[in-house]
């Protein structure tokens, strides 16, 4: 076992993480998201409702949207048109089955560009995707792999 090995970068200590308190830490991060979440607020002409089970940083709600912190700082960051968001958000809510992440709504993707994969399954117990058992049809690990495969090919 080599012994002179340095840490990673990650794990090195720097001056302002070695004189900072874990609190006092938290205490900038949530100030950070305080102003992001006010810029959002401003840019939007929304309010915030508040943290979703007061988790700063989590999910806040805005006028009847539920809202990541991701989401917010990308809107931000990317600065998207105003009201962009939004119309992201109710499409994916209206649109069960198929969703985008907002950073593919900004670039130009819209959930009417998403196709549906059809093939027919040569798994004769397979009922779209789903497999009969003996207790009924089962979703998920038990799909039917013939097509898992086919899906996995397109």
């Amino acid at each position: 076992m080599n012994t002179n090995t340095k840490p990673s970068k990650a794990l090195v200590k720097t001056d302002v993480s070695s004189s900072l308190s874990i609190s006092e830490i938290k205490e900038r991060l949530d100030n950070c998201i305080d102003l992001y979440t006010d810029l959002f607020c401003q840019k939007q002409e929304v309010y915030a409702d508040g943290w979703i089970g007061e988790i700063k940083g989590g999910i806040n709600c805005f006028a009847d949207a539920f809202l990541s912190f991701d989401d917010i700082r990308t809107d931000l960051e990317l600065d998207a048109p105003k009201g962009l968001i939004f119309a992201w958000y109710w499409d994916n809510v209206e649109n069960q089955g198929k969703a985008i992440n907002y950073y593919s709504y900004i670039k130009g993707l819209r959930i009417s560009d998403i196709k549906p994969i059809e093939f027919e399954c040569s798994n004769p117990h397979c009922e779209d995707g789903f497999v009969e058992t003996p207790y009924g049809h089962v979703y998920g690990n038990a799909k039917c792999s013939v097509c898992e495969d086919k899906r996995d090919a397109k």
